[in-house]
């Protein structure tokens, strides 16, 4: 069925000027922040607290699913209870769930993250220099919807696979942070040795 039917599908919040943008506050969701499938912890952008009232038609929930509609169009995150609140910037689309009893979040990043998803939200985006996303368009994408059981089957693998993946990401940049300070202790040595020399 149509993805429109599937789920209510929203617009980010206006864009701000950079002087709207405060050090700390509520953080506003960008597609840097978009990670695979997941939020980054620390967004870059926070508003204000005493602006929440006005923007809170942008907070996300657990189990919204964010995507990029310009630029890198279709990359896809899903929100967890970390990100309950945060508000979603200009470039997201917001697809939120309608009946979570009969439609598993998960799967559905899963759908819409899958090659053929993908291929056809790259048809849609228009525009030759920066491709861009239309809400119209993307409720229109059909999406494969199996019985509920088949599809906490589908969610579940893919987000163990997903963990797998960052939980090995994190042991890379600890890899290298440590091959990087052990370079700088190791050489530095080998310099005091050649200033020696020298002399």
């Amino acid at each position: 069925m149509p993805l429109g039917e599937i789920c209510d599908v929203q617009s980010g919040m206006p864009a701000l000027k950079p002087d709207q943008y405060a050090a700390e506050g509520l953080p506003v969701i960008h597609p840097v922040d978009l990670v695979d499938h997941r939020l980054t912890a620390s967004p870059s952008r926070h508003v204000p607290v005493h602006e929440a009232e006005r923007l809170r038609r942008y907070a996300v929930t657990v189990g919204d699913l964010l995507m990029t509609r310009s630029g890198t169009v279709g990359r896809v995150a899903l929100t967890t209870p970390d990100e309950q609140g945060w508000l979603h910037g200009p470039s997201l689309i917001r697809l939120r769930v309608r009946t979570p009893e009969s439609v598993d979040p998960e799967y559905l990043l899963a759908f819409l993250s899958s090659s053929a998803s993908q291929e056809w939200i790259g048809r849609a985006a228009a525009g030759s220099t920066i491709q861009h996303l239309s809400m119209r368009l993307l409720a229109e994408l059909p999406v494969r919807l199996p019985g509920l059981a088949e599809q906490r089957r589908v969610g579940r693998t893919l987000r163990a696979l997903d963990e797998k993946i960052r939980a090995h990401e994190a042991v890379v940049r600890a890899t290298r942070e440590l091959r990087d300070a052990l370079t700088d202790t190791m050489t530095r040595g080998g310099e005091h040795d050649a200033e020696a020399s020298d002399r």
